[in-house]
């Protein structure tokens, strides 16, 4: 019941021939006025300006969503193939050509971006505690997706904000959107994490463009008095296993004077 179905179908019905006339009469006037836009704009041209963004970091999905047009448009776009010999009809094709990668936030989101810095942010969110189901869920992002881009060299940018965003603020993210996460739990992920050599974020001056850690391993062994403080006081904590017995003595030493 469209025009389609008119010409393809040959379909007499009301619908169709209604919508017959009226793309005769569209095409008459855009004919009849040459300042009109055209139908069509060639593909090569829109699929040349795609390229240019896809260089700068865009991916399709992320064109396709500033533009608001469908994937699988430029799809065919990218491959030369839209509509064939006439080209990219004018509506699609101006969205597209209008885009700029520095003025388009859902394209900018998209780009590809090196990982390490984003590796880095989950690497120290598992050595405080948080596992890496409760930091995908606080990304909105799939466990699986999440798991993935740790083997990725590049990411999208977007990816890398929402990271960095629950890395500033990681107890009021986390506890918001991924839910509460017990002791136990916390305490099993530092561990396993500290294990596979997992650097905390004290272990980096610029966490995106380090070559390195600014300590050592050596310096990452010793006790953080800060961290036994907070947990004599009822906070909680991952301690490591030096840390645990020095919070053993500190609550000993407490208690020795309470009994003087």
């Amino acid at each position: 019941m469209n025009l389609t179905c008119y010409i393809t179908h040959r379909c007499g019905c009301d619908e169709c021939v209604r919508a017959a006339a009226l793309y005769r009469r569209k095409r008459a006037l855009r004919l009849a006025d040459p300042a009109a836009p055209p139908a069509f704009v060639p593909t090569e041209d829109v699929a040349l300006h795609v390229a240019r963004l896809m260089d700068a970091g865009s991916t399709i999905a992320g064109i396709a969503a500033a533009a608001g047009v469908p994937r699988s448009l430029l799809e065919r776009i990218r491959d030369n193939r839209a509509w064939g010999k006439r080209g990219t009809r004018f509506a699609a094709a101006s969205r597209i050509l209008a885009l700029v990668p520095d003025d388009s936030p859902a394209v900018t989101e998209a780009q590809l971006v090196p990982s390490l810095g984003l590796h880095r942010r989950v690497q120290a969110l598992m050595v405080d505690g948080w596992p890496l189901r409760a930091i995908a869920k606080a990304a909105e992002m799939e466990y699986s997706s999440l798991r993935a881009s740790l083997y990725r060299p590049r990411v999208r940018l977007g990816t890398v904000h929402r990271i960095d965003a629950i890395y500033r603020h990681p107890r009021k993210m986390l506890a918001e959107q991924a839910g509460p996460v017990s002791d136990t739990e916390r305490r099993r992920t530092s561990r396993a994490a500290q294990r596979r050599g997992y650097l905390p974020a004290l272990a980096w001056n610029d966490i995106d463009a380090d070559a390195g850690p600014m300590v050592t391993s050596a310096d990452l062994d010793d006790v953080d008095d800060v961290a036994v403080e907070l947990a004599a006081r009822g906070h909680t904590i991952p301690l490591r296993s030096k840390e645990r017995a020095a919070l053993r003595r500190s609550r000993a030493q407490l208690t020795g004077r309470w009994a003087a």
